[in-house]
C-alpha cells in the first residue's frame, strides 16, 4: 500500500510535532513516516529543506551519521 501524502499544512504540522521532542535526523524522519503509512511533499528530505529555508525548522549536517540533523527553532 502506497503512503497517504500530506497536504502542505499538515505535513508541517506532523513536522513540528515530530520535532517537539527534539532534535531527529532526516533518516529517523522518513522511517516515523513510513511506520504511520504517510510521507511529506516531494518527500521528507526536500520537504525538510524547504521548511528550513523558509524558517519554520533549523538544520545541520550530522557528518558522523551522514544525515541531516533537524529540530524546531
Amino acid at each position: 500500500m502506497s503512503p497517504r501524502v500530506l497536504p502542505e499544512e499538515e505535513a508541517q504540522a506532523w513536522v513540528r510535532r515530530a520535532l517537539a521532542a527534539g532534535p531527529r535526523t532526516t533518516r529517523d524522519l522518513d522511517e516515523q513516516a513510513r511506520g504511520e503509512g504517510v510521507t511529506c511533499p516531494d518527500g521528507t528530505a526536500r520537504f525538510l529543506a524547504r521548511l528550513h529555508r523558509r524558517g519554520i525548522v533549523a538544520g545541520e549536517l550530522a557528518v558522523a551519521e551522514r544525515t541531516w540533523r533537524w529540530w524546531l527553532p
